[in-house]
């Protein structure tokens, strides 16, 4: 026996960058090595056949009755004969005669059998017991995974590993039988759906012969899938059209197996479609995602998706050129004719360029053409001694051949496709060894075996110069390098070791030695690790006696090289040193017995270090690498076996692998002991493992206590700062920067700089339920601190804490000598007087923002060019007044009044909200101008950052809806009260709304917005980036965070013709700018920095939401202010950038950005001096900066220094020559804000500039030039600015024209400009700027413009611009129009008229005052008819025309039209027309003569349409009785019909009844309350009670369907049928009846702001209902129940009321009976989906057996949701992971008595660890709840008593399901049974 030493060496380098030298595959035993970058195995390294690229081997599995599977391939093998008169197919085979004649058939054919396993079990290491070794006790017996400890067995049956490798011996002996047939391939059972492969199987089974001495030498049983990882493949082919990836979709998620989740599938590596070989033996042919059964289970069988994605994979294959593998079946998951298809595919596009081989034929191949005759397997299984590698690094596998028959190097040269060959220098064996340790990547070979007898390999003996190489390129030379490394560990051979307190010496001969070579800091070049088994010697050299050795104690030594000189040639051989540290100290793993089998590497904390996993039948140590001077000095677990922490062992002591492997994040172990686990395998989170170490290093768990049975993946740690930025990933190119974090910063949501380069932020400490005191009581912890950077290295060093004491603080912005902050309720200004930056003043400037949800308060303060701040709403609104104003000067004239402001300073043509006056901000952003106390409304409204690009477009957005342009300008269009313009915002996103976005962190557990995984559901602080330094490709872009999924998303922004678009750039299709992997980064706002960096504000926290959203159950387990002392600030930069904040004083420290020029750096530099102090020159200078942050601050501290002596000129000449259009812009801006007067030259030129920004800004600010010197004595210039502005309507940018259309008010005469603009245009944003400006001095001029010279100018702006005229009282001019009109039809038929006529009457009549006066003006002496005979001279030929039943509808539906609008209803006519309400009419004729007269103001209509009543359809009745709530009087007459009981009330439905309860007329009110004996709330929820009856009621589909259309479709939409209005009823979570219900009688109970109902009343009486769509300046938009938008004019609004109520209405039960609610609950429950169709489900209808009582199977169910499924072993519900997987049964009960009691009983499973989720069953109107109790294993069935239920007789739907996501998984749920209740 022998004591076991371990020395690690590394080799002297020089030092240069290179990869991480990873040559352990050829050592470690794992299946999934290769990935992405892994050098290439392509097809034409290895086909032996010229032009083909790629390989396709279809492969079926699962084969015993070959009659079944000959109908099935039949059509697949004569298409592939076509190709070239053979059908290369592999057939996975278990079970066959070897003398069935079909297999002799399919051979000739050229198919191939192949092996499958003779019984197929799943997994093929299974049945492991105690008596064959015993697992970690981390979870109990149900998790053990094997230590490999002997123990005898206490029966007779075989081990679990003997039964494993007899199905497979078996299987490949049985079909070495078959006549002609030699199988070479193997594909382990169930491998596309379950984690069966085990790293064990191929060094125990797959590598070892059978009993026969046979063996195989390829497997086809690992996946390879396609994804973004891989730069080569073009986006488009990875991703669906959603967005999400292609194939990552299919790797199988949410599958159980007798009970076990099957979550965490493992069996794939990425973007590797080549042959590779496993632990020496075995070649490895990856299948290709999706299998036929992957895609069968993610979007049902024979999906042709499937085949689609199929293509894509095999197109991608051709490309890669490597081997497309199929995994199909006979079970109809794909038909024949879809493979095919398939098969089509390839030949016609890719033709010649693909080989169809079975298996035999690439086997046989791959040993002819690439490893030039030789096999990996000798004739009797053992080693051949062939290795793959890259041995020149250039990307692609070469070839070592080192058998006793050849030595070989192969090298591919892939340019010419060929192989160079030079000779291989030893025979290779288990003591060679391939390393990299030259500092040129090369690869090298270590020898320590010589050719001995038979299979035995012996020392090397020879020199050192025989036994190390390195390959140069062509040949393979000696290489001091190793030789060096082997006289260093010779050097230490003897080394005295403690015995018994004396020293005793020992030796290390060479034959114990072994090399191991692992780069462990990824440098590129290997360390050595060496072992050596010492042998004692006592005065000379000795065997050992037994009992000495007992007592060595164990030595491992590690050493590495000393620094080199970095050149590529040393003058001489490399030095070693020894390293100071050894195998950690006090590890319960010996060094004795160690050997590099029995330890593993792996950078577990991601540092760039490999660290120690080691785990023996001793115990488990796994420890950290520090660094080269103390080694691995980190303890992650040190425990002896028999604790319960240890971990499974890496080999057993009989020498056996264990299975153990790495896989995404986590230590796994599968073997025959982990098929009864979760995933089947044994998964040790990686996260968990370091949680211990990172909390004492500071990291906080996001759980209130801990929680050992928590998901370390579910609830990560947070991580230390640096940690965090390395999760960061970038776009190309662009790198992170951590520039502050706590305990500098806390909770950052905003951040400024000022020109000293300090950065002020705010903190929204206590988010999101408030901060505590020290004795727990609410305190305010909003914080405002300053940070600065002391030692000028670009990071932050010092904090002062300016302001504390806040609310929940949302924005920051510098004004003068100090900043606003918005905090709702306020704005306010503080300021520190005395330097020591902390604030001395504060005072309030406005107040009145409401206050609610942190994340929807007033937020933002962005400068505009407009000199005034601009904020955003935060969607909560408020009516808002200025309280004081910055400076010295009061507000107040005295001290009851103040000082009056009421237009812009800057910009006098605007009217603004002066002080003391309030407005209301409803729907609106606000800009603020704090030095003269206005505030003003803008176009909005923006949740979080209101932002602008370089020219003055604004931008804002919400959190579902990331960004949208204001197109419409709200401080022009409310200027015309008549205008209306609509919603002013305009979606860009591209797709809009909730756009799909690409996280690479885990996506958690979601508290709301669960159908929102993976979509935006958080935007925020959408910005553009305004400067050039990270590359011009970035300048202009959209960026908008997204901290849900914990990401930044950037848009390319595309404008055109005024409509802009927000695309991705072409490589971030499937990903974004900026994701982290790490769940805690929480981006909230990103800004461009004074540097020209992106800076980014990480509020660092595990819970985003606001705890609004999330449920109880959560807010109990999460600590929702986890991480409220961390926060983080990253700035982004090219790679090549460095510190940040360069200063531009001579007295401080300067840095560079290699990436600017001089110039550009300089006007990026801070400032040593405060604001007031710079030279203006300097700022002057700073509008030439590229960066827009500088220009605004500029332009800021310009006019805010306006009042001192400094030249214009400067500003002049930066308007007239800078190159850069954004300078000349702002420096426009600058100037006219600080002139006393205007230059007109600058105007002018400015006018005409070249850039459409300029020309817009300079008509903007010329305007009130223009409109002030009107008439006056000017000069040529001001001639020359006001003619180029004119001729602005030409303008080919959109925006000019749209500012042309703005400022046309102002200039005099100008309308008739905008006609050409007119004429041909329908852009509604252009026309609705033009009509901004129009008043009643312009509009006669453009209209007389529009027709003089083409009297059939654009018709349907002429109306229009009529009607405005009526508005503005210009009668002269509408009686004009009206006569040029009738001149023009006289000559025509009248009736083609009809339409034009209508449309002018319909424009007019919008402003019925102006009707008014028209109707009262009679004809004019020039001939000019009056309205009434313009409109009466049709009149009976209309009249006609509408009754006329021959007519088209169309014309009769104008005619009604025109007599409605004309006024043209007599009495008789009135009387005429409402006779024609009958069935003989058309619903839309019907309709059109309701409208008609409800136009009317006739007080006999009521009576007209009351008297058709009883005629008409109840479409036509709701339809009346919608009109006659339009008005009082009508309504009032509507409530006496009712009264009177001509018609009953509950004819009118529950939204016109709540209308009418609602009502704002008292009198209305009190009638119809009498009438409708309306319920108070605690009626109502009796209400709510009497109708639970309805809930045991047997509902009917197509009943339902009819109550559904008639009573609520006009605002929910399912299967087709109604409209969106109201909620998706289709995404309903709780479906149960009684939630259902009480949805239904009691919708105010719950509602959402989006739903509530508004009324709005018109100054005419007439009133509309709806939900608020909309808000501008000058109008409101509302969508009624029936889906039609109502634009009202502000100024034709008598009132606006929220009935605080839903749009839904109460009431309900007066038009549905019971059994009514019974059908319509029933049609919503089966919307949405079918159930399942499932294997082993057939739905069937239970009814009571013999003895009373009722079986209900999970084979009867109807099964519904994502996972839920019945399950093969037990035949019950399984997979039951999600809240929205249910299942229902149908009871039928014989009518013998009314109802009959059950106790229910539940026959089930649940394991241990998932036990406690709560479980509802319904039937009838009752509802069981419980929590689901343990069984302790999956696959241990008990019963469960639930509770006693009542069900009445007939047929009723019992359901089980859960409200919330269960833990692991709900139940497996085997039945349900009905037992009589006995008293």
């Amino acid at each position: 026996m022998f004591r076991l030493f371990t020395t690690v060496a590394a080799l002297l380098s020089f030092q240069l960058t290179l990869a991480a030298a990873d040559l352990s595959y050829l050592h470690d035993n794992n299946p999934w090595y290769p990935h992405t970058n892994f050098p290439k195995l392509t097809t034409p390294q290895w086909v032996g056949e010229e032009g083909v690229d790629a390989v396709v081997v279809l492969a079926i599995d699962d084969m015993r009755d070959t009659a079944k599977y000959e109908a099935y391939l039949r059509p697949i093998l004569q298409r592939l004969k076509q190709i070239d008169g053979r059908a290369p197919v592999s057939i996975m085979t278990c079970n066959v005669k070897p003398d069935d004649p079909q297999l002799q058939t399919w051979l000739d054919e050229g198919l191939s059998i192949e092996v499958h396993t003779v019984d197929h079990p799943c997994p093929i290491l299974q049945g492991g017991t105690k008596d064959e070794g015993q697992g970690s006790r981390d979870k109990g017996d149900n998790n053990r995974s094997g230590n490999g400890a002997a123990a005898p067995a206490l029966d007779s049956r075989p081990s679990a590993l003997s039964r494993a490798k007899s199905t497979y011996d078996r299987c490949v002996d049985l079909l070495g039988q078959i006549p002609g047939n030699k199988p070479v391939a193997f594909r382990t059972p169930c491998c596309d759906s379950l984690n069966t492969v085990s790293p064990r199987f191929f060094s125990e089974i797959f590598n070892r012969t059978t009993e026969q001495g046979n063996y195989l030498s390829l497997s086809s049983s690992v996946f390879s899938m396609y994804t973004s990882a891989d730069p080569e493949i073009p986006k488009e082919l990875l991703t669906d059209a959603d967005g999400s990836e292609k194939f990552r979709k299919y790797l199988p998620k949410g599958l159980k197996r007798n009970g076990i989740a099957q979550d965490n599938f493992v069996n794939w590596i990425e973007n590797y479609p080549y042959p590779y070989v496993i632990n020496d033996l075995c070649w490895e042919f990856p299948c290709m995602v999706p299998s036929d059964w992957e895609a069968q289970f993610l979007q049902q069988p024979n999906n042709p998706k499937t085949v689609e994605d199929m293509k894509t994979a095999l197109d991608i294959t051709v490309m890669k050129k490597g081997v497309f593998n199929l995994v199909f079946h006979p079970y109809g998951w794909i038909k024949a004719e879809q493979v095919v298809e398939l098969i089509d595919h390839a030949v016609a596009k890719h033709g010649k360029k693909v080989k169809f081989l079975n298996f035999r034929e690439a086997h046989d191949r791959l040993n002819e053409n690439l490893l030039a005759g030789q096999a990996l397997r000798k004739a009797d299984g053992s080693d051949n001694g062939v290795r793959l590698l890259d041995v020149n690094s250039d990307g692609f596998m070469d070839v070592a051949c080192g058998t006793a028959a050849r030595r070989i190097t192969r090298i591919w040269r892939p340019l010419s496709n060929t192989w160079a060959e030079s000779t291989f220098p030893v025979r290779i064996g288990s003591g060679t060894y391939f390393t990299q340790v030259r500092n040129d990547g090369t690869v090298s070979i270590l020898s320590e075996t010589l050719e001995g007898p038979g299979r035995n390999l012996q020392v090397n003996s020879g020199t050192d110069s025989e036994r190390a190489w390195y390959f140069d390129g062509r040949n393979w030379l000696n290489d001091d390098y190793l030789q060096n490394l082997i006289r260093f560990s010779q050097s230490v051979r003897e080394m005295p070791i403690e015995r018994d307190d004396k020293a005793v010496a020992v030796v290390r001969p060479p034959e114990t030695r072994t090399w191991r070579f692992q780069d462990i800091d990824h440098d590129g070049l290997c360390e050595a690790i060496v072992t050596w088994r010492a042998v004692a010697i006592d005065g000379s050299l000795s065997s050992p006696a037994k009992t000495d050795v007992q007592l060595f104690q164990p030595m491992t030594l590690v050493a590495q090289v000393r620094p080199g000189s970095p050149v590529k040639k040393p003058t001489g051989p490399p030095t070693w040193r020894q390293m100071p540290f050894a195998w950690p100290d006090g590890s319960v793993v010996p060094a004795a017995g160690i050997n590099p089998e029995l330890f593993r590497f792996h950078d577990l904390d991601g540092d760039g270090n490999d660290d120690l996993i080691a785990s023996t039948s001793s115990g488990t140590t796994v420890a950290l690498f520090e660094d080269f001077e103390r080694g691995w000095t980190r303890p992650l677990l040190n425990v002896e076996r028999k604790s319960t922490k240890s971990l499974p062992t890496m080999i057993r002591e009989d020498g056996s692998d264990n299975g153990f492997f790495f896989h995404a994040g986590h230590l796994c172990w599968q073997n025959e002991f982990t098929a009864d686990l979760p995933d089947m395998i044994h998964r040790v989170s990686i996260e968990k493992l370091l949680q211990p170490l990172r909390i004492e290093q500071g990291a906080v768990s996001p759980l209130k206590k801990p929680d050992p049975d928590a998901s370390a993946d579910a609830f990560p740690l947070s991580k230390l700062p640096e940690e965090s930025l390395a999760t960061i990933q970038l776009s190309p190119g662009l790198k992170a920067e951590l520039v502050a974090a706590e305990p500098l910063i806390q909770d950052p949501v905003a951040f400024e700089w000022d020109v000293q380069g300090r950065l002020w932020v705010v903190q929204m400490g206590g988010y999101p339920n408030g901060a505590t005191d020290d004795e727990g009581k609410p305190a305010s912890g909003g914080e405002v601190r300053v940070l600065e950077d002391v030692d000028g290295d670009g990071k932050y060093d010092k904090a002062t804490t300016f302001l504390d004491g806040l609310n929940f603080p949302t924005g920051i912005h510098h004004w003068r000598n100090g900043v606003i902050v918005t905090d709702a309720p306020t704005i306010f200004y503080a300021e520190d007087t005395d330097g020591d930056l902390k604030a001395d003043v504060r005072k309030t400037l406005y107040d009145g923002f409401v206050e609610g949800n942190q994340q929807h308060r007033v937020n933002g303060l962005r400068y505009g060019l407009d000199n005034w701040l601009h904020v955003a709403n935060g969607d909560s609104g408020g009516d808002v007044r200025a309280v004081d104003r910055v400076g010295d000067g009061e507000l107040f004239d005295d001290e009851s009044r103040f000082r009056l402001v009421d237009r812009d300073p800057f910009d006098p043509v605007h009217e603004v909200t002066g002080p003391g006056q309030a407005v209301s901000i409803r729907g609106r952003d606000v800009r603020i101008q704090p030095d003269f106390g206005l505030i003003d409304t803008v176009s909005g409204q923006s949740q979080f950052g209101r932002c602008r690009d370089d020219w003055g477009n604004w931008f804002g957005g919400n959190n579902s809806r990331p960004m949208w342009h204001y197109a419409l300008d709200d401080r022009y269009i409310r200027r015309n009260p008549h205008a209306a313009a609509g919603d002013p915002r305009r979606e860009i996103f591209d797709p809009p709304a909730a756009s799909p976005v690409f996280p690479i962190s885990k996506t958690l557990e979601r508290f709301n917005d669960h159908d929102r995984a993976n979509r935006f559901t958080s935007a925020c602080s959408a910005m553009i980036y305004r400067d050039s330094l990270l590359g011009e490709e970035f300048a202009g872009d959209a960026f908008v965070c997204e901290p849900v999924h914990n990401l930044i998303s950037r848009r390319i922004i595309f404008e055109k013709d005024g409509v802009f678009t927000a695309r991705r750039s072409a490589n971030e299709k499937s990903s974004e700018f900026l994701a982290s992997s790490d769940s805690w980064f929480r981006p909230v706002m990103i800004r461009t920095g004074p540097d020209g960096a992106l800076w980014v504000a990480d509020m660092y926290r595990f819970v985003i939401e606001h705890p609004e959203w999330i449920p109880p159950e959560w807010q109990a387990k999460l600590n929702l202010q986890a991480g409220n002392n961390m926060g983080r600030i990253y700035r982004i930069i090219r790679d090549e950038n460095t510190a940040c904040c360069g200063v531009a004083d001579e007295d401080t420290k300067t840095t560079s950005t290699d990436a600017a020029s001089d110039s550009e750096r300089s006007q990026r530099q801070r400032f040593s001096k405060p604001w007031n102090e710079i030279a203006p020159s300097d700022l002057t200078d700073r509008l030439s900066s590229g960066n827009g942050w500088w220009r605004d601050a500029a332009q800021r501290i310009l006019v805010h220094r306006v009042d001192e002596d400094f030249q214009l000129e400067h500003l002049k000449d930066l308007v007239l020559k800078s190159p850069n259009p954004a300078t000349r812009l702002q420096a426009l801006c600058t100037l006219v804000a600080c002139q006393e007067s205007p230059d007109f030259a600058v105007f002018a030129a400015a006018i005409a500039d070249s850039h459409p920004a300029v020309r817009r800004h300079a008509a903007r600010l010329f305007a009130h030039s223009a409109q002030a010197l009107q008439g006056k004595n000017i000069d040529e210039n001001w001639l020359k600015a006001l003619y180029s502005c004119l001729a602005l309507g030409d303008d080919p940018d959109h925006s000019v024209r749209m500012q042309f259309g703005y400022s046309l008010k102002h200039f005099d005469s100008s309308a008739r400009a905008a006609a050409p603009m007119l004429e041909q245009s329908n852009d509604e944003d252009l026309i609705a700027a033009v009509f901004s400006s129009l008043d009643e001095s312009n509009i006669e001029p453009l209209l007389r413009k529009l027709t003089i010279d083409d009297p059939t100018s654009n018709r349907r702006i002429v109306f229009r611009l009529t009607g405005l005229a009526a508005a503005f009282g210009r009668f002269d001019v509408v009686a004009h129009q009206v006569q040029r009109e009738f001149d023009q039809i006289q000559v025509k038929n009248w009736s083609d008229s009809i339409e034009p006529l209508t449309e002018l009457i319909a424009e007019i009549r919008k402003y019925e005052e102006a009707w008014k006066r028209l109707k009262q003006l009679k004809q004019s002496d020039e001939r000019r008819l009056s309205i009434d005979a313009f409109v009466g001279y049709f009149g009976p030929n209309v009249l006609r025309l509408a009754r006329d039943s021959t007519q088209p509808d169309s014309k009769r539906v104008l005619a009604m039209r025109y007599l409605a609008l004309s006024e043209m209803l007599t009495e008789e006519r009135a009387t005429a027309l409402s006779n024609e309400l009958n069935a003989q009419n058309s619903p839309k004729i019907q309709t059109a003569i309701v409208d008609a007269l409800g136009q009317s103001n006739d007080s006999r209509v009521p009576e007209l349409l009351l008297s058709r009543w009883d005629v008409l359809t109840p479409t036509m009745r709701r339809q009346i009785v919608d009109r006659l709530l339009d008005r009082s009087g009508w309504t009032l007459q509507l409530l006496k019909a009712i009264g009177e009981g001509r018609l009953a009330g509950n004819q009118l439905d529950a939204a016109q009844r709540e209308r009418l309860v609602t009502h704002r007329d008292a009198l209305i009110r009190e009638r119809a309350a009498k009438l409708f004996d309306v319920p108070t709330s605690s009626d109502r929820q009796a209400i709510v009670q009497d109708f639970e009856s309805a809930l045991g009621l047997s509902g009917d589909d197509a009943r339902g369907r009819v109550v559904f259309e008639k009573r609520c479709s006009s605002c929910h939409r399912l299967r087709g049928i109604g409209k969106s209005i109201g909620a998706d009823l289709a995404a309903l979570k709780d479906r149960t009846g009684k939630a259902l219900l009480t949805a239904i009688l009691d919708p105010n109970r719950a509602v959402e702001a989006k739903f509530l109902s508004y009324t709005a009343v018109t100054s005419d009486g007439k009133s509309v209902s709806g939900m608020l769509l909309s808000e501008t300046g000058n109008s409101v938009t509302l969508v009624s129940t029936d889906g039609k938008e109502h634009v009202l004019l502000r100024r034709d609004l008598d009132q606006l009321i929220s009935s605080q109520r839903s749009l839904m209405p109460e009431g309900l039960e007066k038009d549905l009976s019971k059994q009514d609610i019974a059908d319509v609950i029933t049609f919503v429950q089966r919307s949405g989906t079918k159930p399942k169709e499932l294997p082993f489900n057939s739905r069937a209808v239970a009814r009571p057996g013999d003895n009373g009582s009722i079986v209900l199977p999970a084979s009867a169910a109807a099964v519904f949701g994502p996972n839920l499924i019945v399950e093969e072993h037990f035949r019950n519900l399984g997979n039951w992971l999600n809240e929205n997987d249910h299942a229902a049964w149908t009871v039928e009960l014989p009518e013998g008595k009314s109802e009959y009691s059950f106790d229910v009983v539940f026959d089930f499973a649940c394991h241990r660890s998932a036990a406690g989720n709560m479980l509802v069953l319904s039937v009838a109107g009752q509802t069981l709840e419980g929590r689901v109790p343990s069984t302790d294993r999956w696959d241990r069935y008990s019963t469960w008593n639930v509770g006693t239920v009542t069900v009445p007789s007939g047929s009723s739907r019992l359901v089980v399901f859960t409200r919330t996501s269960p833990v692991q998984a709900l139940i497996d749920l085997r039945e349900i049974r009905l037992i009589p209740h006995k008293d």
